[in-house]
């Protein structure tokens, strides 16, 4: 067996840990998020993006408060695209730099508290081809922008609490004062420093407590114009049913998974696809758990030099296990007693990187045998398929939908489209605004209603066009086929999560 000679082992070392191989993996992390950055359609929250950016200035930050947003991503996009115009290419872009910039943040982090060389780069390959990342730097939205916010924070964070330096905290008031200006979720990352910082530094808990002034004074204001866009909410205190099963389960899957639904491709595999990444997250959980257990005596007593390396990851263990643990229970303590938004993976988007670092840490202090080779196997197995059923996912459908109309739409045609408010963009990005059109909200329920609605539109048309989105459970997907006197169905396409109907318009007889 050939060894590496003692020098050119720290050569190599030295290379991996350099701040140019930082760059040059954030270049091809860039280019890699770049592959089929088109391939797949906006989607209701995209097109929602597409119309606000597209709005005047002040009508903007109503649009954006109204929808429960606030605006600072949005405002960025606007001008964004007054340089590079309104296209899915160019409201993408901003998603594939920030996705990239959170893998560099996510670099620096690990290069300064994960010394073990393994550990390293296992977990910098998870988090380059975690499928949520990938998905992330393709969504016209804030998401991969709150992921490198949420690093930042944290590595500013745990600067300062390393080396009492007051120069950290400025760079650290500065990124939470972005956070709380781009998503309303971003505080419950503030309450985990706050925690974080009582229990196991409290000395620092009132210089730290300086650095919360102006960020929350900006975000009382925010979340006061906020609320004054809402619409008056039933005073009756409920508590909702989240089914804490089933919300575990959602966060565990999200280790390997991303909240695109790619699975929709795949309806037979769903359960599998979403199980699938749980017992992997579960093992390597409770081995960094042993692994922080055994070495708590390094980090509690005075220790040589030489366990420098086990006392910067146990420092930045102790912190990733706060990262993770409080800010699911926030999340469930949110979903419970006030809003229950613990369906959706993306609001759990700044979870990535602390799950990402305890699988790495999990993964490398597995225990030495033949069952931990075959785990770490079908683990890189798995990750290989979500990934690459990530980049081949075909989307909703929106676009293809489109081109279909845009194939068999005719002078005298009419489309009526149902599902997402935000569907009513498509026409304009899609360049097909020409055609007679009509919307159907997808919260309106009353059968007759909507009969009334779509005869009203439809007494001058010959054919009429169903566009609907996301169709399961619609009335109206299929009520047009119930009276075949006025509408005569001659065709049917599904793409995807689109479903379009053609109907012949018959004219009451004189």
């Amino acid at each position: 067996m050939i060894r590496t000679p003692l020098h050119s082992r720290n050569e190599i070392n030295q290379f991996i840990y350099s701040n140019y191989t930082g760059f040059l993996l954030t270049i091809l992390i860039f280019l890699f998020q770049l592959i089929g950055i088109t391939h797949h359609s906006f989607w209701g929250d995209e097109f929602s993006t597409y119309e606000a950016v597209r709005l005047p200035f002040n009508e903007l930050i109503k649009h954006r408060l109204t929808a429960g947003h606030f605006p600072l991503y949005f405002i960025f996009i606007k001008y964004w695209c007054k340089f590079f115009g309104f296209s899915e290419l160019s409201m993408r872009i901003p998603s594939v730099i920030f996705s990239s910039l959170s893998f560099l943040a996510f670099y620096f982090l690990t290069k300064r508290y994960i010394r073990n060389l393994f550990t390293f780069l296992i977990a910098n390959i998870l988090f380059f081809f975690h499928p949520f990342m990938f998905w992330a730097a393709q969504e016209a939205r804030m998401y991969s922008l709150l992921i490198f916010i949420s690093i930042i924070s944290s590595y500013y964070l745990l600067l300062f609490v390393e080396t009492r330096k007051n120069s950290y905290l400025l760079w650290y008031t500065l990124s939470i004062l972005i956070g709380v200006n781009l998503h309303i979720v971003f505080p419950l990352q503030i309450i985990v420093h706050f925690i974080y910082i009582l229990i196991q530094h409290r000395r620092l808990i009132s210089k730290w407590s300086l650095t919360l002034i102006i960020p929350g004074i900006s975000f009382i204001i925010m979340f006061y114009l906020l609320l004054t866009t809402q619409e008056k909410y039933s005073q009756d205190f409920i508590i909702n049913y989240v089914r804490i099963g089933k919300f575990l389960r959602k966060i565990a899957s999200l280790s390997l998974i991303s909240p695109s639904g790619f699975y929709g491709d795949f309806p037979s595999l769903e359960k599998i696809i979403e199980y699938l990444p749980i017992p992997f997250f579960l093992i390597f959980l409770l081995s960094s758990i042993t692994l922080r257990i055994k070495s708590k005596a390094i980090t509690d007593a005075s220790s040589p030099k030489s366990n420098e390396e086990k006392k910067k990851k146990a420092f930045l263990l102790d912190y990733t296990f706060y990262w993770l643990i409080v800010t699911v229970i926030l999340f469930y303590i949110i979903g419970t007693f006030f809003y229950d938004k613990t369906g959706g993976r993306r609001h759990y988007c700044f979870l990535v990187p602390p799950m990402t670092i305890i699988m790495a840490i999990g993964f490398t202090y597995l225990k030495n045998n033949t069952l931990r080779q075959i785990i770490r196997f079908l683990f890189m197995l798995v990750l290989s398929c979500m990934i690459f059923l990530q980049m081949s996912w075909s989307g909703v459908g929106v676009r293809q939908g489109i081109d279909y109309l845009k194939e068999n739409y005719k002078q005298g045609d009419g489309v009526v489209f149902c599902r997402e408010e935000g569907l009513k963009n498509a026409f304009f990005l899609y360049n097909v605004a020409y055609m007679n059109r009509v919307g159907i909200s997808k919260n309106l329920e009353d059968e007759k209603e909507i009969l009334s609605k779509v005869q009203n539109f439809s007494n001058d048309k010959q054919r009429l066009w169903l566009f609907i989105y996301m169709a399961h459970r619609l009335p109206i997907l299929d009520l047009l086929e119930k009276y075949p006197e006025t509408f005569t169905k001659f065709t049917e396409k599904t793409i995807s999560e689109v479903v379009i109907k053609g109907f012949f318009v018959q004219k009451a007889q004189e």
